[in-house]
């Protein structure tokens, strides 16, 4: 997946919808900072390979990236990117992967469908670029 961002970004490609639906970045809780910076990579390097108001939805399969921290990477990577982002639609598993409060390893499938724009927002100030 990283490989092919990058021959994306040198070839100049342009697409209105980018999905980052990788594999599992994380087994355990020691390797939770390199998937965030695994996954500010991908979303960074996407960022930057869609057109103007393009929309990137991005998923995590692992129980350890919570949407927090999966949102974190995001707008890391935004700021990198000199970027704004709108939350579209929170995602999850669908009901034919049920979730049982009793056991948080089975809510392993979260994600956010973003609109990125060229308008960046930081602690309530606007500026469009």
């Amino acid at each position: 997946m990283f490989e092919e961002l990058k021959r994306l970004q040198k070839d100049q490609k342009a697409f209105d919808l980018i999905v980052l639906d990788p594999p599992s970045f994380v087994k355990s809780r020691g390797e939770i900072p390199g998937a965030l910076s695994g996954y500010k990579e991908i979303a960074l390097r996407s960022m930057k390979l869609l057109s103007p108001g393009g929309r990137l939805a991005v998923f995590s399969c692992s129980w350890h990236i919570d949407e927090n921290l999966l949102m974190q990477a995001c707008l890391s990577a935004a700021v990198d990117a000199h970027k704004g982002l709108r939350v579209l639609k929170f995602l999850k598993q669908a009901a034919d992967h049920p979730i049982d409060p009793f056991i948080p390893e089975t809510y392993y499938l979260k994600g956010f469908l973003l609109e990125v724009t060229d308008a960046v927002r930081w602690g309530g100030i606007s500026r469009v670029l």
